[in-house]
């Protein structure tokens, strides 16, 4: 019993410092320019130990995506609280938040970017299934602050969700073109095209 928690620990221990490097590497670059030689020097580990882990390249970031959409979401479960303020205030909090994670954990940056703006597009669908809680998460949210607000008449809350996701999907298109946009430019364009589609909806607060 002692051998095999030593051997999970070491096991563990290893896949730590595995991803911590994978995490450094494809932050920094595309996930074509990253280099598993690269991350065997940052991780102090042979490339045997990582196909022991990990199949290849691919299953090691989206692993990577998986750690930081997951971190992200984990994140946002803990700091995002919907209040009876008004539904902009609540708006904002939300992506003040979701901001407010990247500058505290900068290494997890690059991957979103990667993964959101600018995705290998052969590993898109497998990228989508990565991200799959996270965008369950933000429908969540959004169904929540939905809850407080009252649409007009004939307009449910699927339409909207359903709509903001298509208008969503059209965001991160245009921001996959545009390899210039900055998270910051991307953020606040997404929470834009929120309060543009909420408050063509919603009838005035009074």
């Amino acid at each position: 019993m002692g051998e095999d928690m030593k051997r999970a620990e070491k096991n563990a221990e290893t896949k730590h410092r595995i991803i911590k490097s994978a995490l450094k590497e494809f932050s920094e670059k595309s996930y074509r320019e990253a280099s598993l030689n690269t991350i065997c020097i940052e991780g102090e580990v042979s490339k045997g130990i990582i196909y022991h882990y990990y199949q290849d390249k691919e299953e090691l970031y989206l692993a990577c995506v998986k750690e930081c959409f997951n971190s992200l979401k984990e994140y946002l479960d803990q700091k995002v609280k919907i209040t009876d303020d008004s539904l902009e205030k609540n708006m904002n909090n939300y992506f003040k938040v979701r901001l407010h994670f990247f500058n505290e954990n900068p290494i997890y940056f690059g991957i979103y970017c990667s993964a959101v703006l600018n995705p290998p597009d052969e590993l898109e669908k497998k990228l989508n299934k990565a991200m799959k809680e996270f965008h369950e998460q933000t429908i969540k949210i959004l169904s929540a602050l939905l809850k407080k607000t009252k649409l007009r008449k004939g307009i449910t809350n699927d339409e909207v969700i359903e709509t903001f996701s298509k208008y969503q999907d059209w965001v991160n298109t245009r921001a996959q073109k545009n390899k210039k946009v900055s998270l910051r430019e991307h953020e606040l364009k997404t929470q834009r095209t929120l309060k543009i589609l909420l408050y063509g909806v919603v009838e005035s607060e009074k």
